[in-house]
């Protein structure tokens, strides 16, 4: 996947090259690179020296951590979810949003979505904020698909279908970017995900509730990752106007596992990052569950952030994954699944860090 980033639209700076804001003021020192340059550097140096002690023998340190991390009690309510009206909602049973932080839809007739609102807490910097969900349940029953020349309709499968919600969550949360983490089938025949977007350009498909979505675009960044422009138009003008999405589809991360090599996600988390204006909403990411690829994807993704603060403490903290997940995990339940996912989490903060250490 190393061609990813040839095909962003905008440059995406390096990783912890910007000073803070109101860290330092910039001045040279004798070696000719700017104090919080050298700030940063030396964080980026003991973040990576911490990070190869934890990996040491096959990661020993890191799975015992893990372990620990398991035993920690999780807080919150799930009444919404299982409520009756709302238990066919749920693609998994036993994977539920914490009422505290589960995203609202703004509906008369249901506000639920198997989704979680995650954010860092106010103190924290810097700050994130994602929603995770799980997967899309099967087509709706009244979902039509509009072809340019007959405008024919036809009826794509069974009536309990959250897709029309996924839509409607994405639009009213003012999301530009949505990573989908699972392939539609996995295991042989086992179904992870429907199919919630056109595949075909510029035939735009109207979902359960009206929400319409075409194709605007759509390349293979390389053999692992697949980008669709989405065009979003809500059932009413009144509503407000079509809006642009951007999709990726990293369909190469097998489920409960982790990828060969950790250069694809970094390239991934560089390019969603790359296309998130100031004023947007959160991203969106799902994998089936919402949970273990999902988790791992916003665990590296805060530890990145953290190493391009250009703070030396900040930094340092990327190498310390283990409050990340905790708080992650207080917001939804089982982020970051098994073990294997968290030392891959690891090793790509020290791929990155490596990689920052040499370029510096």
């Amino acid at each position: 996947m190393s061609g990813l980033v040839l095909v962003f639209e905008g440059d995406v700076a390096p990783l912890a090259v910007a000073p803070a804001s109101g860290a330092m003021t910039r001045q040279q020192n004798g070696g000719g690179h700017s104090a919080p340059a050298e700030q940063s550097r030396s964080g980026l140096l003991v973040a990576q020296q911490i990070l190869s002690d934890k990996l040491a023998s096959s990661g020993e340190a890191v799975y015992r951590e893990f372990e620990r991390l398991r035993r920690g009690r999780l807080p919150g309510s799930c009444q919404a979810a299982q409520l009756p009206a709302n238990e066919r909602r749920n693609r998994y049973t036993n994977v539920l949003p914490f009422d505290e932080n589960r995203v609202r839809l703004n509906s008369p007739t249901h506000d639920y979505i198997n989704a979680s609102s995650l954010a860092s807490p106010a103190s924290e910097a810097p700050a994130w904020h994602y929603i995770a969900t799980q997967a899309r349940t099967s087509l709706d029953l009244h979902a039509q698909q509009h072809t340019p020349f007959s405008f024919a309709f036809f009826t794509l499968g069974p009536k309990d279908s959250t897709v029309g919600d996924f839509w409607q969550m994405v639009y009213e949360s003012n999301s530009a970017v949505v990573v989908m983490l699972t392939r539609l089938t996995e295991s042989g025949a086992m179904k992870k995900c429907a199919e919630y977007f056109p595949d075909e350009l510029d035939q735009p498909v109207t979902y359960k509730g009206g929400w319409t979505v075409t194709c605007v675009s759509m390349r293979e960044v390389d053999c692992d990752v697949r980008h669709r422009d989405l065009l979003v138009t809500p059932p009413s003008p009144t509503t407000g106007p079509s809006r642009r999405v951007c999709h990726f589809h990293y369909h190469a991360w097998p489920d409960h596992g982790v990828p060969s090599t950790t250069q694809p996600l970094r390239d991934l988390l560089a390019a969603v990052r790359g296309l998130q204006a100031p004023a947007a909403g959160p991203p969106v990411v799902h994998c089936s569950a919402g949970i273990g690829r999902t988790g791992t994807f916003c665990a590296v993704d805060v530890a990145l952030q953290r190493l391009r603060s250009g703070d030396y403490g900040i930094a340092v903290s990327a190498a310390e994954l283990k409050p990340v997940v905790a708080e992650l995990r207080r917001q939804r339940s089982g982020m970051v699944q098994t073990a294997e996912q968290y030392l891959f989490c690891y090793r790509a903060v020290k791929d990155e860090v490596d990689k920052e250490v040499g370029l510096a």
